[in-house]
């Protein structure tokens, strides 16, 4: 500015004074151009795992925008798990070290992880395709007559699948008792509820993991709730807590369930959990489970208990699978027509129920010994008069 107020060029008429017209001067600060910059895109092969940006651990796919020349330290989470399954590093898709630097290039850049599905060997339990025409592959099984039996109705995979027909109230079980005490279990089984009928509010268990003979600390049940089929599953803490998931909805067509059971690893450690897809889909997922005195030596699967007089017709099994560490996921060739969406909400949801001394101790039906199989030489047959041991029951309250 002027002092006489004038604008930057005007004009003035000389004083009859002596006079002093001062111009008003400021600094003017030039901002220099910014730097460009360009998008550093970190992801892993499969998706959602975690890596590490410059010692802080990120789950992909992650973006970040970065100075042209900047460097940057990257690294990986190996081994890690996610839903129940483990990874570790295999490689970065710009050829470096798990751990190495990067210098922000002048485009765009996405740099991808490569892990792969860690597989312990030896890791198989048991399993049954019913490829064999019958139920050989289960030590002992409770059929109540023909009404569980290997059939080609059945299959979904290959020529035979297990067929449960429901006629009455009666158990039907597949009972394989020579497991090794396991701290972890896993399962996989093809279920097709067939359109089963049942009344609102019916359930039933259709798979269980025991301690000997009874309780069962593993617990997967069907019901029939306004007009759809669901499933669920619980554990059981070392007292006498059910932690069970929410219920799912199951379309009526073929689907792949699978759970992840594991006991605590030590006392007071309470991390056991329970893990549950549906067509290889995570639903559910409870942790922080005191339950280090439990393990799974007894498993039965079939219409195993609960049911119901308003249940009745039949309903598929095929493609049983049990491990130990190992994703199983769906058995490769079975076509499951309906997708089932997992609820995000849903995932750690969970109600308890207090089971009642009588609850843990098993059915009357369930004292008496399970059917053998027929081909095998019976004692009691030779021995009539020799009195028979029933299976030692084990309650919450005994130690193991």
């Amino acid at each position: 500015s002027w002092s006489d107020g004038g604008a930057a060029s005007h004009n003035i008429t000389t004083p009859t004074n002596d006079q002093t017209y001062t111009a008003q001067f400021q600094q003017v600060v030039t901002e220099p151009p910014p730097a460009p910059t360009s998008t550093i895109t970190l992801a892993t092969n499969p998706p959602g795992l975690q890596i590490t940006l410059n010692g802080q651990a990120v789950t992909a796919p992650h973006s970040t925008v970065s100075e042209e020349g900047e460097q940057h330290a990257l690294g990986v989470v190996s081994p890690q798990t996610v839903d129940g399954i483990t990874y570790e590093w295999v490689s970065w898709s710009d050829g470096g070290a798990a751990s190495h630097n990067i210098t922000t290039p002048t485009n765009d850049q996405t740099y991808t992880a490569q892990f792969q599905q860690v597989v312990v060997a030896d890791d198989l339990i048991f399993a049954d395709d019913f490829e064999s025409g019958d139920l050989s592959a289960w030590p002992q099984r409770v059929t109540d007559g023909d009404d569980l039996a290997v059939l080609p109705a059945a299959a979904m995979l290959g020529s035979y699948g297990l067929l449960a027909q429901i006629d009455d109230n009666h158990n039907l079980a597949l009972i394989n008792g020579e497991l090794n005490g396991e701290k972890r279990y896993r399962a996989r089984f093809h279920f097709d509820p067939n359109s089963v009928v049942m009344a609102q509010g019916n359930m039933h268990e259709i798979f269980r993991g025991f301690v000997g003979t009874w309780p069962a600390v593993l617990d997967m049940k069907m019901r029939f709730y306004n007009g759809r089929y669901q499933v669920r599953v619980g554990i059981l803490n070392d007292s006498t807590t059910m932690r069970n998931s929410s219920w799912f909805d199951l379309t009526d067509e073929p689907h792949a369930l699978e759970v992840d059971w594991q006991a605590a690893t030590a006392l007071g450690e309470n991390d056991g959990s329970i893990s549950f897809w549906i067509d290889g889909v995570l639903h559910s997922q409870l942790t922080g489970i005191d339950n280090d005195t439990r393990y799974i030596d007894r498993i039965r699967l079939g219409a195993i208990s609960g049911i119901d007089s308003g249940t009745r017709g039949t309903y598929y099994f095929d493609a049983f699978e049990s491990r130990r560490e190992n994703y199983i996921g769906p058995a490769a060739g079975i076509a499951m027509v309906a997708s089932v969406v997992a609820d995000p909400t849903q995932l750690h949801a969970y109600t308890e129920e207090e089971l009642t001394e009588e609850d843990m101790q098993p059915p009357a039906d369930e004292e008496l010994p399970d059917e053998e199989d027929p081909d095998e030489e019976n004692p009691d047959e030779e021995n009539p008069d020799e009195e028979q041991d029933l299976p030692q029951l084990f309650l919450p309250w005994t130690s193991h």
